[in-house]
């Protein structure tokens, strides 16, 4: 099979919709899609408390529609809990500034010891969990770093300020509804922008580590996988 496809991060979207996505992605003519390469926190959103029905879900869905998967390990953006259990493994900067906890990525210090036991162990869970599913195709094991300047929250939030839709209380609900997810986000911001609906159409989060992809390969013997 050669693949041809699309990316569609399914924990973004209702799944109530999925079915209907998925059927669309493949009438359009495509046999792959990508996940799960952001998505930690779907699958991990406490330490230690594992969730895998909205992907087994999204699987089973790729499966049934005759799609294959490229499925990510999200090792690259930890989720909120990590920082608050360990908060200092944020990435450092060459000059020594602490880069925020959303907008990098990875978000991460990779030499950090707790990250590399984290990292590992979900790798480990996933792979073993999806390893032989009928709709995995290859896995991901990284994602493109994004270390943005650190001038750029400043210069960003004072650009949205100045948005006349800035001010407008619906932007400031819609705003406030969404500033919960910042930190799993490509977002500059760890807190509430202004309306940052007005400047960005939808979130994304970020993807895989180092020390995962050594464990990867050496448990995952049955798939494919892909540097």
């Amino acid at each position: 099979m050669f693949p041809f496809g699309v990316t569609f991060y399914p924990d973004q979207w209702p799944v109530e919709t999925w079915a209907e996505n998925f059927k669309n992605i493949k009438n359009a003519g495509f046999n792959i899609v990508r996940f799960g390469e952001m998505a930690w926190d779907w699958v991990e959103p406490d330490a230690g408390k594992f969730s895998f029905a909205g992907l087994d879900r999204a699987m089973d869905l790729c499966a049934k529609h005759g799609l294959k998967v490229l499925l990510g390990i999200p090792t690259s953006q930890v989720p909120p809990w990590f920082h608050r259990k360990y908060p200092g493994s944020r990435p450092v900067a060459q000059d020594g500034t602490l880069y925020p906890e959303a907008g990098p990525r990875p978000n991460i210090c990779r030499d950090n010891p707790n990250y590399r036991k984290h990292a590992e162990r979900l790798a480990r869970k996933l792979v073993t969990r999806y390893s032989r599913h009928p709709a995995l195709h290859i896995w991901q094991i990284d994602n493109e770093p994004v270390y943005p300047p650190l001038t750029t929250r400043r210069q960003m939030t004072s650009a949205i300020a100045r948005t006349p839709a800035a001010h407008s209380s619906s932007g400031q609900k819609r705003n406030t509804a969404r500033s919960k997810s910042s930190t799993r986000s490509g977002g500059q911001s760890s807190g509430p922008i202004p309306c940052r609906d007005s400047m960005l159409s939808r979130h994304q989060r970020p993807a895989s580590g180092k020390r995962s992809h050594r464990t990867f390969f050496s448990i995952g013997s049955g798939s494919r996988p892909t540097v």
